[in-house]
């Protein structure tokens, strides 16, 4: 089967890139010709390759028996598509919602007009997901569980990094998502400062920060988390931006917190890295710092103690059964036979 995958060719920068990388090696290895179609390169002349995946051109595309977007194909060849198409949504349906009403996103807006084209079915990759994107779709959307490159993402092959000086704590607690409208760190600070309170030497390590010049929300946070940590250097380790070895983090850290219910990338990589993930759940929700700081609290005396749940060992297995990439591209072909056999 030819699988063409429309995204950007932007290796190691989002967890959607390096999910659609996953899938599209896996489905090589079951004997697929999958590739990628590099919606940001208007040409498409250049031949792109990264860790065993290559992009496509446009004669390729053309011939492809089915077309999988993870970022949008460009309007001009969507419309000549007679093929199915499986739209996969990566992002969580409140911030899809709530980025088109307050950013300028229209994603959600695509997503409406999407519905439109028989052509096309959707895949939602997280359970909690599907309810949302099903009742604007009813019928048409199909949820498969995503997955991680455990391979890669092996706690014997990274290096872990050092925390030194005053950066490094006990514990040290990694906060690491990609920040969006429902995504920033302000649940977590709120969390963590309670947490503080009862573990002084604990260090809150914040990445993905925004960079970009004169950006009002990185602006606002420089001055919010001075005010919070009422201008103490003990209060949290490293704040930074993208960082390209965020595995080395996530590896070295004790503790990685999120505010994401699902199993965000942040959430799958440390899993499979060993490394214990701190999530709300309904009895510990994130809108309640105290429930929450109480619930990184259990953990980390969990671990103290030495549960064996919460061993480095025990977490890798379970993220191996989880996240197993050969089950997500078996649902997926699944999908994708299904859809051939309508045409």
């Amino acid at each position: 089967m030819k699988i063409a995958h429309s995204l950007k060719f932007y290796p190691k920068t989002s967890g959607l890139y390096e999910t659609a990388r996953e899938i599209i090696l896996e489905e090589i290895k079951q004997g697929h010709d999958a590739r990628i179609f590099d919606v940001k390169d208007r040409t498409h002349s250049k031949y792109l390759y990264d860790r065993g995946v290559r992009t496509c051109d446009v004669d390729w595309f053309k011939n492809a028996d089915v077309y999988v977007i993870h970022q949008m194909i460009p309007e001009e060849l969507l419309v000549h598509i007679k093929k199915p198409i499986v739209v996969i949504l990566h992002g969580t349906p409140e911030a899809c919602y709530m980025s088109d009403i307050w950013e300028e996103s229209v994603s959600f807006t695509l997503i409406m007009l999407l519905i439109k084209n028989p052509w096309i079915s959707f895949v939602t990759l997280w359970e909690r997901h599907f309810d949302f994107w099903n009742n604007i779709a009813p019928g048409r959307v199909e949820y498969i569980p995503s997955c991680v490159d455990y391979e890669r993402y092996d706690p014997e092959k990274i290096t872990p990094y050092h925390f030194g000086g005053v950066a490094s704590g006990f514990p040290n607690i990694l906060f690491a998502d990609t920040w969006r409208i429902v995504k920033d760190p302000f649940h977590v600070v709120n969390a963590f400062k309670l947490f503080k309170q009862w573990h002084e030497k604990a260090r809150l390590h914040i990445y993905c920060r925004p960079t970009e010049k004169d950006n009002k929300a990185k602006k606002f946070f420089d001055y919010y988390l001075h005010a919070i940590s009422e201008g103490k250097d003990s209060f949290f380790g490293i704040y930074d931006s993208f960082n390209t070895e965020i595995d080395r983090v996530m590896r070295g850290v004790d503790l990685v917190v999120t505010q994401q219910m699902d199993a965000t990338r942040v959430v799958r990589e440390s899993s499979a890295l060993g490394t214990p993930v701190i999530q709300p759940d309904s009895v510990h929700d994130y809108y309640h710092p105290k429930k929450f700081a109480e619930k990184i609290a259990r953990v980390w005396e969990e671990i103290l103690r030495g549960n064996l749940t919460y061993s480095r060992k025990e977490i890798r297995r379970k993220a191996k059964f989880e996240f197993n990439p050969k089950d997500t591209v078996d649902s997926l072909v699944k999908h994708f036979n299904n859809r051939l056999s309508l045409v």
